[in-house]
């Protein structure tokens, strides 16, 4: 059995209250273990609001991997509003992070660990910044980990493959195969009646990804100057 990484997120509300989520990960494949058999919601089922790239089959896999990992916290604040007070811990193997927020801040931060983790391979991208995660991480944190990763990726592929080009060619096609998956969880989610923070924050994370292939076709002018 592989070790499993374990991010823990407590969310503490103004009166009092406070609601805990662990978040699992495989140490070896990045991604959270799930049983199919195991029941979701049925907004979570694989043909309800499906991706139009999406490479499963209803056949072979019942659940969309991101939607059913997402489920139970969504569950949790379906009622809940987006600028509701909360303070935020999360602990990691490494560190262990605190913050003063709203609630939308808050999921923004754990739905994006999610769906990073979640076997969907049009997230898979993202499964290494997942493995380091950085909760509340700023738009240009974020941009500059993800090109990072990327870049590093394709030098590890190179060594093996030396036609492989160390570059950023196909980076922002896989941009926008991840802004179809948020807006489709953001369809699933509309599902949920209540309050907005769970849709906002995944409108927050779509509006992340949205940032980093106009970053890249203006020869990535806000952070060339870092590294002047």
């Amino acid at each position: 059995m592989s070790e499993v990484i374990n991010f823990e997120y407590t969310i503490k509300f103004e009166d009092g209250t406070s609601q805990f989520f662990n978040v699992p990960v495989d140490a070896e494949s990045f991604v959270i273990k799930d049983d199919d058999q195991v029941p979701g919601p049925e907004w979570a089922l694989l043909e309800s609001n499906k991706c139009e790239h999406c490479p499963f089959q209803a056949e072979k896999k019942k659940y969309c991997p991101v939607a059913k990992n997402l489920a139970q916290a969504s569950q949790v604040f379906k009622e809940h509003k987006s600028f509701v007070k909360v303070q935020v811990f999360v602990k990691s193997p490494q560190r262990f992070y605190g913050k003063s927020t709203d609630l939308q801040t808050a999921l923004f931060s754990l739905f994006g660990l999610i769906m990073a983790s979640s076997d969907c391979p049009h997230l898979h991208l993202f499964k290494s910044m997942a493995r380091y995660h950085l909760p509340f991480a700023s738009l240009e944190e974020t941009n500059i980990r993800a090109l990072g990763m990327y870049l590093l990726s394709k030098y590890v592929e190179s060594l093996s493959d030396p036609s492989v080009k160390v570059d950023l060619t196909g980076l922002s096609e896989k941009y926008s195969a991840i802004e179809k998956v948020n807006r489709g969880i953001i369809e699933r989610i509309r599902s949920l009646k209540g309050g907005d923070a769970n849709k906002n924050a995944i409108v927050v994370l779509d509006n992340f990804a949205s940032f980093l292939p106009l970053e890249i076709s203006s020869g990535l002018s806000e952070i060339k100057p870092i590294f002047n």
